[in-house]
């Protein structure tokens, strides 16, 4: 139907962390949106009171069988609803969801919102998809890409150029993410949002607290994690429950749980940081930006296009517990009025070029293209 679009995430959590700011604009012009995911029914409850319709379809997990079940729930979902378009996110969704468009004619346009192991793993499910990804992106409508390098590597094994475009992430609403004013106060507050897994670079965040605080016994700082458990993740890249409460009884942590709202917690840090491995484009450090808060961050794609060096905070090296210590010991050091000047400059920066609207007029453009074939 003309006016039916089905998203597809990984999970109901992530639709609302990651992809609102995306499906309000598209209700509000009055496309029907359809979501295949899964997730609690809590999250199930907000995603329709958005106006949004949830089917519930299996997890993807990296198993064949599990493969082979989503991929049919898809199918079958697509074939009942002929929406105008599918909009998948997520490399495995992404996937899916190209091949099944060009067995039902559907089009399809993806979002590749980093790339994780991808290139990486041998493990059966990647391997899987290495094999299938050339034929399946190059027969969607469009694949949009949220950095320059994840773009180039899927241009190096044939992907069609004229297919591709790159958004600024998923934007930011630099309304919605208003500036603070930024108090120099005690004690420091360093706040870490992420899906807790190692490749968000969560053990070497632990290990660069050990390190500062044998370092600096006195000084008073605290560390926040937020951010849900994911266990949709490789066995090998996940962090137990167990793991979390050990570091808070050690007293390292302090653990904030899953918010739907983290302004106020961000409101109340001093820095954000994210020691990630590899993102597409980080949308809490446009989150902080926008809010002024500076950030200290992995020296690594999706994470340096946003935050230049000494200009919207610190860059260090990725995997290295001691450069993750080093970079917290700079950015306390760091004078107040030059940290309330990098945070004006990420939000200054985010307005130029990050907004939320740059991303919701692309999808705008393909789909009023669609409508008139």
């Amino acid at each position: 139907m003309k006016n039916q679009l089905l998203f597809v995430e990984n999970t109901y959590f992530t639709c609302l962390s990651l992809r609102k700011q995306l499906l309000i604009p598209l209700i509000e012009h009055q496309y029907k949106v359809h979501i295949a995911s899964s997730g609690s029914h809590l999250d199930r409850e907000e995603l329709e009171k958005l106006g949004c319709v949830c089917h519930e379809i299996p997890h993807l997990q990296a198993n064949p069988i599990t493969l082979f079940r989503y991929v049919l729930a898809l199918y079958r979902l697509s074939k009942s609803l002929n929406p105008l378009v599918v909009l998948s996110f997520t490399i495995r969704p992404n996937v899916a969801c190209s091949l099944i468009g060009s067995w039902t004619k559907i089009p399809t346009i993806t979002n590749t919102a980093g790339i994780g192991p991808l290139f990486e793993s041998n493990i059966l499910m990647y391997r899987l998809i290495r094999k299938f990804l050339l034929r399946s992106y190059n027969a969607n409508r469009h694949n949009f890409f949220e950095n320059i390098d994840d773009r180039n590597l899927f241009l190096n094994i044939g992907i069609d150029e004229l297919k591709t475009s790159i958004l600024p992430g998923g934007g930011v609403d630099t309304d919605y993410f208003y500036p603070i004013d930024y108090q120099d106060k005690k004690p420091f507050v360093f706040l870490f949002i992420t899906r807790i897994i190692k490749d968000k670079g969560v053990m070497e965040f632990i290990e660069g607290i050990k390190l500062f605080k044998n370092k600096y016994p006195k000084v008073s700082v605290k560390f926040q994690l937020m951010g849900p458990f994911w266990d949709k993740a490789l066995s090998s890249n996940q962090i137990s429950e167990t793991q979390v409460q050990n570091w808070i009884e050690e007293g390292l942590i302090e653990y904030l749980g899953v918010q739907y709202d983290i302004r106020p917690y961000l409101a109340e840090a001093d820095s954000l940081i994210l020691p990630s491995y590899r993102e597409g484009c980080s949308n809490v450090i446009m989150q902080s930006l926008s809010m002024q808060i500076p950030v200290i961050c992995s020296n690594v794609t999706g994470c340096n296009q946003l935050v230049s060096h000494e200009e919207h905070g610190y860059l260090f090296q990725a995997r290295d517990a001691a450069a993750v210590a080093l970079a917290i010991e700079k950015m306390i050091q760091t004078p107040y009025e030059i940290r309330k000047k990098m945070g004006l400059n990420g939000r200054i920066k985010m307005i130029q070029a990050y907004s939320r609207n740059f991303v919701v007029d692309a999808y705008l453009a393909q789909l009023k293209q669609l409508e008139h074939l």
